[in-house]
């Protein structure tokens, strides 16, 4: 047995609908990464997301979301669900590169 999901978006038809309502609600965030997973049910086919979650300034620990067989290893479908996607957000650094190389355009 698994750790248990986060809390779930609504069902979808697409997988694609999912990712849309996902990106709908990650928070406008200067300091952090934003991770979700997409998921397929398999009792009806449906997509569903997980909420998306915050992560460091600079990455997204998936192991928040899902288990590994191991260390290294893939990621374990949660029961009653086959993984499809995944999706993270970068937050805004475009003013402090900037302000750290001038020079750049």
């Amino acid at each position: 047995m698994g750790k248990p999901l986060p809390r779930l978006s609504p069902p979808f038809i697409s997988a694609d609908d999912a990712a849309r309502y996902v990106h709908e609600h990650i928070a406008p965030s200067q300091t952090a990464e934003y991770g979700s997973v997409l998921l397929q049910r398999e009792a009806d086919g449906l997509f569903v997301a997980t909420l998306p979650m915050a992560g460091s300034a600079t990455s997204f620990d998936w192991t928040l979301l899902l288990d590994r067989h191991g260390p290294a290893a893939d990621f374990v479908h949660p029961t009653g669900y086959r993984i499809v996607a995944s999706l993270h957000s970068h937050p805004d650094t475009l003013a402090p590169t900037r302000r750290l190389n001038p020079k750049w355009s």
